[in-house]
């Protein structure tokens, strides 16, 4: 078996360390691939997005960034704090016409073309997760206040499913309290939260519209259409008969905790996350990835086990198109891969970093087919690649070989490997004023304005001129120099 340990050097550099560079770089922290099993590893491509910006990243298996969407929302506020995030994505999906939907916790959901161009928005306190129907009408997961049924004189907030045609108009609506009752007949009971601080129930964050699958021509609840859902909070998941609004299949209860994201296989077998409880007291401190037969019951595979990976409040794990299963591990930032077997094949760490310099999580982590990914790569151009015409700012703003490297890494979609070359030289190699400004502009394609802002400023504290900040430059400096917080 042959395993390759990625120990990536941009540059052909010896690590210098200087007293003054604690300054300067960023906090050093394990970022991007860390491994990689070059035989075992799928070829899929993979999307994530950071839970506190607004911006998508697609990548291959080895790192390299082949396209990201952003998009600003300088013409919205935010109008609710329950979710906690403002105006930042809790979610991004790529649809296969290479589309992004983001869902804004609370506040929207948006649809973005490959341009990252804005075509269709609803405002409503959406979270959690999206589903696109084959008429191409779209499920939103959504909530609203509504009476407490265990705590008369107080209100709970409650999930609702919004549909919407592809005119924007809602057609159809499913709450989850004129429901619940129905849980009675299917595990004999009716779930209540568990903590009377909870303030959403039961916190849907699951709405899968089943694909055609083997079980339906024996089983009608596993019917093409119907809507399989998960309830964190329940620690439940269960299916819709869209026909009917009934709920028609459960699972989980004594098993699960916490779960998230259930997903219907191929082969009609279901996948899911199961988290472990963090409260009211810790009853099982660690997460797995669980796939059930759905008419026996019976788990057929699951990978996890006491001492592994912990993710208590979210996270993903997807069967990939080769076997493999891609699991984050959204607390932490942190995703990677498994065969069957429970063989590890590869590992990844969210480059992005918050105000503190702690990684920034991530809700899911999603796969798409390479010859997919590849088809729409052949269509639209990729953002990433080398811009020519850099050697007339080099000779203006008498800038370093280092430095121009460090940007063409950028541009071509080597974002990591320039953080990290950042990061282990930085002005041990390059001055300060340059070390700023490559990490400006590195920020600026990631969407953390914040952050590139902030370099954009010490950098030309730091002696840089000004006028190297703009879009005749790089392009990519497009999203910090636009934005209002810039000007």
């Amino acid at each position: 078996m042959k395993r390759t340990s990625l120990l990536i050097g941009v540059f052909a550099l010896v690590h210098i360390t200087i007293c003054s560079q604690d300054k300067v770089k960023e906090t050093e922290v394990m970022l991007g691939v860390t491994f990689i099993d070059s035989e075992k590893v799928d070829d899929s491509y993979r999307l994530y997005s950071s839970r506190n910006l607004t911006t998508a990243h697609l990548i291959t298996p080895e790192g390299k960034y082949v396209h990201s969407w952003y998009y600003p929302h300088t013409e919205d506020i935010v109008t609710n704090d329950f979710g906690g995030f403002g105006m930042s994505w809790h979610y991004a999906e790529m649809l296969p016409n290479g589309n992004l939907v983001a869902i804004v916790k609370d506040e929207m959901i948006i649809e973005l073309d490959w341009n990252s161009n804005l075509i269709w928005k609803a405002k409503l306190r959406a979270h959690h997760d999206f589903a696109r129907g084959k008429r191409g009408n779209t499920y939103v997961d959504s909530r609203r206040d509504m009476p407490n049924p265990w705590q008369p004189g107080k209100t709970m907030v409650f999930d609702q499913i919004v549909e919407y045609d592809k005119k924007g108009k809602e057609v159809w609506t499913w709450n989850y309290e004129e429901h619940m009752d129905e849980f009675e007949a299917l595990i004999g009971y009716v779930p209540e939260p568990a903590l009377e601080s909870w303030r959403d129930y039961p916190h849907i964050n699951t709405i899968e519209i089943l694909p055609e699958n083997p079980l339906e021509q024996k089983d009608k609840r596993f019917r093409e259409g119907n809507i399989l859902m998960c309830g964190r909070h329940s620690d439940v998941i269960w299916i819709v008969d869209q026909q009917t609004d009934q709920i028609v299949w459960t699972w989980g209860p004594g098993v699960l905790e916490g779960p998230h994201m259930p997903t219907m296989l191929p082969n009609g077998n279901i996948l899911m996350y199961d988290n472990g409880h963090s409260y009211p007291a810790v009853s099982r401190d660690y997460t797995k990835a669980v796939e059930i037969d759905p008419i026996s019951g019976e788990i057929v595979w699951e990978y996890g086990h006491e001492g592994g990976f912990w993710s208590p409040a979210r996270g993903s794990a997807l069967r990939m198109a080769g076997g493999n299963t891609l699991i984050a591990t959204s607390d932490f930032g942190w995703f990677f891969e498994v065969t069957p077997a429970g063989e590890r094949t590869w590992e990844y760490y969210n480059p992005d970093l918050g105000s503190g310099g702690n990684r920034m999580g991530l809700y899911r982590t999603l796969p798409y087919d390479k010859g997919m990914v590849d088809d729409l790569l052949a269509q639209n151009r990729s953002e990433y690649f080398a811009r020519p015409g850099k050697e007339q700012f080099q000779q203006k703003y008498d800038l370093s070989d280092y430095f121009m490297q460090v940007i063409n890494r950028i541009e071509t979609g080597e974002l990591d490997q320039a953080y990290r070359w950042l990061n282990d030289n930085g002005i041990a190699v390059i001055d300060a004023k340059e070390t700023h400004a490559a990490y400006a502009l590195l920020f600026s394609a990631r969407g953390n304005i914040r952050r590139s802002s902030h370099r954009m400023n010490k950098a030309i504290e730091a002696g840089m001129a000004e006028a190297l900040f703009s879009s005749d430059f790089s392009d990519f400096f497009k999203p910090l120099v636009t934005h209002p917080s810039s000007k």
